[in-house]
């Protein structure tokens, strides 16, 4: 989607991984 929230989540990889993902 493009959901990156650099700050909230604490691995910047999981929200990477999350936005392909999704």
């Amino acid at each position: 989607m493009g959901m990156e929230v650099v700050g909230t989540e604490p691995a910047p990889a999981e929200v990477k991984i999350a936005d392909g993902l999704l």
